[in-house]
């Protein structure tokens, strides 16, 4: 629902179209030919894959990293929670992740909602840099295990 409200925040419409079988599918103004799809349910096997698709898909759509769009969005959804978002090791970015820093990453990581979105973020930056993607799986690993 978190995603389906971030869009919505964009000026993207829900269809009625998929609701029967419980999938949002979303449409926007600025880009008529293009619908956002995924399921309703986040138990649904084809979840996760489904809404990297979204994101991929919308920051080809908006010329941004999908990463970036991913934040906001959870960022919308804290804010929507009433939930304070204070990063002291990310704080002269003022806000934002820097991706080039570790602890960005880390933070970054930590709000995702499950466990099969981190490994693959994680798995995503070891093909970029396997150093950094190791520094940033040990820093979740401790900080989950205190949780």
């Amino acid at each position: 629902m978190q995603i389906a409200e971030f869009l919505k925040s964009l000026g993207w419409a829900m269809r009625d179209t998929g609701l029967g079988e419980r999938l949002y599918v979303l449409r926007h103004q600025d880009f008529p030919h293009r619908q956002l799809v995924f399921p309703m349910d986040i138990i649904a096997p084809s979840y996760p894959e489904a809404t990297f698709l979204v994101f991929d898909k919308l920051g080809e759509m908006l010329h941004e990293p999908s990463a970036a769009l991913l934040h906001r969005a959870l960022l919308h959804a804290q804010a929507n929670l009433g939930v304070v978002v204070d990063y002291p090791l990310c704080q002269p970015g003022g806000g934002t992740y820097d991706f080039k820093s570790v602890c960005c990453r880390v933070q970054f990581i930590m709000c995702l909602p499950g466990k099969a979105w981190r490994v693959d973020w994680i798995e995503k930056w070891r093909d970029e840099n396997r150093e950094m993607a190791g520094l940033v799986e040990n820093a979740v690993r401790v900080r989950w295990g205190k949780r």
